[in-house]
């Protein structure tokens, strides 16, 4: 089949489209830390949670593969008797592997699957992982607390000093919770 038009070539084109996922990178990373990091600002900016689902480690205990996924991946096994529980577990197919390349001494990303069986996130305010409290972050809201700073304010510091905390104010009264244990 030949084009005579330039313009139903154009449409032909169109249609065919290379879906190139958000976490296709060849960049080389200097530590899993940095590279578990990226992974999470990426997923952050598409709508994914990136959990770490195992590693393995060398006989040094040094990790040499880290395994990715979406806080939606896996199944929910429910030990519950009485209680109904809740879950967000879809069994998400989402994957990504980290490998430590020795011969270039950094670490190298690899998508697995990129598909979810579940909507992106929109908004992260109130979801559980993305909203807890860094070592950092719990040290100040603990400071502020015993310094008698209502949660509310404390809350507003947080994010003045982050702008991408997503933390919810029911995180700072379950924090003022654990200190006032700590005190007893």
């Amino acid at each position: 089949m030949s084009f005579s038009d330039d313009d139903n070539q154009d449409d032909c084109v169109r249609e065919i489209s290379y879906n190139v996922s958000p976490f296709s990178t060849n960049e080389l990373f200097s530590s899993v830390d940095e590279l578990k990091d990226w992974a999470k600002k990426i997923g952050r900016e598409v709508g994914v949670v990136v959990v770490t689902q195992w590693s393995k480690t060398n006989a040094g205990g040094e990790v040499v593969k880290v395994w990715l996924m979406c806080d939606h991946g896996g199944s929910y096994n429910c030990t519950a008797t009485v209680r109904r529980s809740g879950t967000i577990k879809t069994g998400c197919n989402f994957s990504l592997i980290g490998n430590y390349l020795r011969q270039y001494n950094g670490w190298r990303l690899r998508v697995v699957d990129d598909t979810h069986n579940h909507e992106l996130i929109q908004h992260f305010e109130g979801h559980a992982y993305t909203g807890r409290l860094t070592p950092v972050q719990k040290v100040m809201v603990h400071d502020m607390y015993r310094n008698r700073a209502p949660p509310h304010d404390i809350l507003c510091n947080l994010k003045s000093k982050d702008e991408r905390n997503v933390t919810c104010i029911k995180t700072m009264y379950n924090e003022g919770q654990k200190i006032r244990k700590e005190d007893r």
